[in-house]
Parts: C-alpha cells; structure tokens; sequence
C-alpha cells in the first residue's frame, strides 16, 4: 500500500490569487485533494484601539469569505475523490 504522506504549500487566505496558485500547485502534483482543513484565521487582540467597525471586515474577508472563496476552489479536486473531506476548525476565540 502507498505510504502516506503530508504536504504544505504557501497560502495566502483571503487573496483569490493564493487560492488559485494553490490550486494549480496541488493539481499538478496530485491531481486531486483528499483533505482540506480550514484552520487559519485572524483576530484582534482585545486591547487592540481599532474600533470593531474597522475590525469587522478584515475579520469577515480572512475567516469567513477567504474560507469560502478556498472551498469553492478546491472543491474540482476534492471531488476527484469518493471519500474527500472537508474539516472546519473553530476556536473559542471567534465567538
């Protein structure tokens, strides 16, 4: 049997670009992906002065829209896959 293994490729989240850069990097070494974690994010620290109007877009363009756009560009490869998965990791710190 294949003996597995794990891979890491640089990854800009939030940045379209990144995404499909990543994407063409993955294809082309594996043709498919079996598993995508959603692990990154930002957050301000609590005694960070950016008032929470300015906070909320960059919060919502890495974690949620970046998670999204990253998703949806992976998922031709993970669909090349019967048993693909997706993992999403949240922390206490979001709420």
């Amino acid at each position: 049997s294949p003996t597995p293994s794990v891979s890491y490729l640089p990854l800009t989240l939030g940045n379209k670009e990144s995404h499909a850069n990543l994407k063409q990097s993955l294809e082309q070494s594996f043709g498919k992906v079996d598993v995508l974690v959603n692990n990154a994010a930002i957050a301000f620290k609590n005694a960070d002065p950016t008032p929470h109007e300015e906070q909320c877009k960059p919060t919502l363009d890495v974690n949620f829209r970046g998670t999204v756009d990253l998703t949806n560009e992976l998922l031709p490869l993970l669909r090349r896959v019967s048993d693909a998965r997706i993992v999403n990791v949240a922390s206490m710190s979001g709420y």
